[in-house]
């Protein structure tokens, strides 16, 4: 499955490493749009934080992101430590 990939950032914040999450987005074998945010703890999982976002349920912008930046968010979330 190809994916396209955001970084969901807070107003004044422009890097990947200062997101608040990632996400993707792609299209199943089906034809239905798949949405899933990255987490430390599980992987990959279901979301809706594209559309939560983009319908202002959710402050913040979303930039668009190559899937090898999504690597840089990894390694500045397992550096932030647990999220309380």
């Amino acid at each position: 499955m190809k994916f396209q990939y955001f970084a969901w950032l807070s107003e004044d914040k422009e890097s990947v490493e200062d997101a608040r999450e990632v996400a993707r987005i792609g299209t199943g074998t089906d034809g239905r749009a798949v949405q899933e945010r990255y987490t430390a703890e599980l992987g990959w999982v279901p979301t809706d934080l594209v559309d939560e976002v983009q319908e202002l349920r959710r402050m913040g912008w979303l930039m668009t992101i190559d899937p090898w930046e999504v690597e840089r968010f990894k390694i500045a979330l397992a550096q932030r430590g647990p999220q309380v």
